[in-house]
């Protein structure tokens, strides 16, 4: 009806397993089976169908340097792992909105691609992401209320995934309630830099973990998390996994821990010159996970954890280390593992800032 919000339908495999707000589609015979919610007659509302997997591409031809501004794009029907719209090399997009397309939203390829103020949202799988893009600047996007369609968050799935990238930048921007990890840097990432915005929200059920803020793995570097806020997601804040060269650098951590993760088995990946410093702390903490974190590795990996601010529960860790396991105070970081020579305990106001208006 004209007025009425907009309900997407979930897709079963099975005609058989059909029930409300579903739909099925028969390849074979040509048929497209519906059960509306609420026990709608389709005969009485407007029911939209597409078959157009990619909105926008710079497709085979000399597809460069566009410019696109105010546009909406929205019911790609595209498969997993695959994006309604993709841009090339010199695209520039600013006020435009990506949302509830089947699979991925946006992804950011080519050679200098330019985004300011672009949102992807409510998108089946992914949100705002890509791979082997060069020099790309994502200015004051959002990526929201991804993965509807309950992908599995440890494969692909969530607020996006960046991999095999070389000057990534992504300024001011806000990864928010995404099902899976907020932003995903997977895989050869290098020359980044993350800079302000808001992570937030981000939630999985089945490993909870899986609900990170921010997750950088398996990625070359140097690379820089800096000024931007973390709270409310399932998992870690920030999850480091098997990089490298990486400095965490004056962000504030509301009830949202950082994990660092070393697993054996993504030689040559592994963890070492890791930086974490000037960031606030509140009822939070660091922590490891897998592999070896001994007193030895701090020097081995290459670890710095100074002039962090601290403002936890009384008698919470600050710290959870290897086998030392609880680390307790600030003295207790100096003694066992020379760490926060300069940190500090201090009260932390927990407000969330102020922020761009949201779609």
């Amino acid at each position: 009806r004209p007025g009425s919000p907009e309900r997407i339908l979930k897709q079963v495999i099975d005609y058989y397993d059909l029930a409300e707000g579903t739909f099925c589609v028969d390849y074979h015979g040509h048929k497209v089976s519906v059960w509306l919610k609420d026990g709608a007659d389709p005969a009485t509302v407007m029911v939209l169908g597409s078959t157009r997997s990619i909105l926008a591409s710079p497709g085979s031809g000399d597809g460069s340097y566009i410019t696109m501004k105010g546009l909406v794009f929205r019911h790609a029907a595209n498969l997993a792992q695959r994006w309604a719209v993709k841009t090339g090399d010199g695209w520039r997009m600013e006020d435009c909105l990506v949302e509830r397309c089947n699979a991925g939203g946006l992804g950011v390829g080519g050679t200098g691609t330019h985004l300011l103020r672009v949102t992807s949202q409510d998108n089946g799988q992914l949100g705002l992401g890509g791979s082997k893009n060069i020099n790309a600047t994502l200015e004051e996007c959002i990526s929201q209320r991804n993965n509807y369609k309950g992908f599995s968050a440890g494969n692909e799935a969530g607020g996006g995934k960046f991999s095999a990238t070389d000057g990534l930048r992504i300024l001011n921007c806000i990864y928010r309630d995404n099902n899976g990890i907020g932003l995903w840097l997977d895989f050869k990432n290098k020359n980044y830099l993350i800079s302000g915005g808001k992570y937030t929200g981000n939630h999985y059920d089945k490993p909870r973990y899986l609900g990170a803020g921010i997750m950088v793995e398996i990625s070359d570097g140097p690379g820089t998390i800096e000024k931007a806020w973390f709270a409310g997601n399932s998992g870690p804040a920030i999850q480091i996994g098997e990089s490298m060269k990486l400095t965490v650098q004056g962000n504030t951590f509301i009830h949202n821990y950082v994990d660092m993760r070393d697993m054996a088995n993504r030689a040559p990946y592994h963890m070492s010159d890791i930086t974490i410093t000037g960031n606030k702390f509140k009822d939070t903490f660091v922590s490891t996970s897998d592999h070896t974190w001994s007193v030895i590795a701090v020097a081995s990996k290459r670890i710095t954890l100074d002039g962090n601010t601290y403002d936890n529960v009384a008698g919470k860790p600050i710290m959870y280390w290897g086998k030392l396991r609880a680390i307790n105070s600030l003295d207790d970081a100096r003694a066992k593992l020379g760490f926060e020579t300069s940190g500090k305990a201090s009260a932390i106001d927990s407000r969330e800032p102020a922020t761009q208006p949201v779609n």
